[in-house]
């Protein structure tokens, strides 16, 4: 971390963290995750006592302003947020760096989980994927309807939902977070030619022909985490950026009851509409929401628990 923390002893953990490194009010234990925006620690609190999920601001060379624009703006939408499926903000601040303390959930990124199952030839049950698809989706439709004390809406978009975005708990709670590439209504920093924001695999066809993105481009970036999930493969190829960009924008995705039996249809039609390449054809994350509580069973919420407990993760997705 390139002077986020304070060091206030000589003795290095295993972590690569001085014992007792520190910021603000808290101490730092271990690195959860590192994105392009923040290194994201396991912290305490010292009091009240507790531990947190610590995002700290970093930049590379020549992006400071551009890099603290979005870490206010990802401060911003998580104090206009509250839900209990997206990761709840406790506090934020500078001491002299920028940090922002999260819940820290007991669990790991449905990657995490999805890559433990794939490499023991094992697939997530099909009521634990629809129970992430339905919770991820109240979480989204919850951003996208916020609005300020005026009624005006905020024009919340995550513009990053992909599965080291979504956190699976080992009770089987799901977390949407991570709004560090969010844009809204004051403040919209908008995808530029030449920038590539969020994973390929996930950006929904707009995105990638450098047209307007909104709330319906959450929606196919979830439908790509929900089909991949139901499928066990990836929706894209991998290995060229360029295939899988191509990929998208032609659509005509199979589905997935074409890759796993047991797959009910009323799935494979929602996800054939969550996916089309054009934005109007889409549901909203409400109607998804609501489609998938209706056809998830009561077991999702148990078996996604022990298939986070089976796999023994307890970590957090990079930031």
């Amino acid at each position: 971390m390139r002077g986020e923390a304070r060091e206030t002893a000589s003795s290095a953990s295993g972590d690569g963290l001085e014992r007792d490194s520190s910021v603000g009010p808290y101490r730092l234990l271990r690195v959860l995750g590192t994105g392009g925006m923040g290194v994201v620690y396991l912290a305490e609190r010292r009091r009240p006592r507790a531990r947190v999920a610590l995002k700290c601001l970093t930049a590379l060379s020549g992006t400071v302003e551009r890099t603290a624009q979005r870490f206010a703006a990802e401060v911003y939408v998580h104090g206009a947020l509250r839900h209990p499926n997206i990761v709840r903000m406790l506090d934020h601040g500078a001491s002299p760096e920028r940090y922002l303390a999260m819940e820290h959930v007991e669990g790991c990124s449905v990657l995490s989980l999805w890559s433990w199952l794939h490499a023991r030839g094992e697939a997530l049950p099909i009521a634990a994927c629809l129970r992430i698809g339905e919770r991820a989706a109240a979480a989204l439709a919850h951003a996208h309807g916020r609005r300020d004390a005026s009624g005006r809406t905020l024009g919340i978009v995550h513009r990053d939902v992909s599965p080291s975005n979504v956190l699976v708990s080992r009770c089987g709670g799901v977390k949407l977070i991570d709004f560090g590439l969010a844009r809204h209504r004051d403040r919209d920093w908008a995808t530029t030619a030449g920038m590539t924001l969020g994973k390929v695999g996930y950006m929904p066809p707009e995105m990638l022909l450098g047209r307007e993105v909104d709330a319906r481009s959450d929606v196919y970036s979830l439908g790509v985490l929900l089909w991949e999930c139901l499928t066990g493969t990836h929706l894209t190829p991998r290995g060229s950026l360029l295939r899988a960009a191509e990929h998208i924008v032609a659509g005509n995705h199979p589905s997935p009851s074409a890759s796993r039996s047991g797959v009910p249809a009323a799935v494979d039609a929602l996800l054939a509409r969550i996916l089309s390449t054009e934005p109007d054809e889409r549901p909203s994350a409400l109607e998804v929401a609501r489609t998938l509580r209706a056809l998830r069973s009561r077991a999702g919420t148990t078996e996604l628990a022990r298939s986070v407990r089976r796999a023994g993760r307890t970590e957090v997705a990079p930031c």
